[in-house]
């Protein structure tokens, strides 16, 4: 008779993840030149369940549009709360392990979350609330498992992939 030895997953109950990023893909509500602007971004996450992890985010970005010769100002922070289902973790307790799910936490997010617009460009400033899904990744390439990197799409609407580190308590 063998027994299979599963390795401490990467994301597990009770675990808080902290996560810190940027991106250069931004969203440029459709005023002059966007590219002078980059969002800083920062989420938390509690571990419910091994499969199951709920958390918040939140944001901000300074962007300075050109339009006629004018340099405006423009402020966008936004917010909001996520479920993610770490499936990776399931694929690894279905396959019996032969991913590594200790190093290597993958998931599915759907986030509900509100973007707010405060400027000086010749419009009202707009809020926008949503409701998005996501797809993350976090990888912990040290020996400690604690410090490591992510990539996570449709974490806001301010921009549609973070880059960043992440810390495991």
């Amino acid at each position: 008779m063998s027994s299979i030895v599963h390795a401490q997953p990467a994301f597990n109950t009770g675990d808080w993840n902290t996560s810190i990023g940027t991106s250069f893909l931004t969203y440029s509500y459709g005023y002059g030149d966007y590219l002078d602007g980059v969002p800083g971004m920062t989420s938390f996450e509690y571990g419910l369940h091994p499969y199951l992890g709920v958390g918040m985010f939140g944001g901000v970005m300074y962007r300075s549009p050109v339009i006629d010769d004018y340099r405006y100002k423009q402020w966008v922070y936004g917010g909001g709360f996520r479920i993610n289902v770490h499936f990776y973790n399931i694929i690894s307790d279905v396959l019996e392990s032969p991913v590594s799910s200790d190093r290597i936490d993958m998931y599915l997010s759907i986030n509900i979350g509100m973007d707010h617009t405060d400027t000086n460009l010749p419009i009202n400033p707009k809020t926008v609330y949503y409701i998005g899904i996501g797809f993350g990744l976090r990888a912990y390439p040290f020996k400690s498992q604690r410090i490591g990197f992510i990539a996570d799409i449709g974490h806001s609407v301010i921009t549609p992939m973070l880059l960043g580190v992440t810390l495991k308590l």
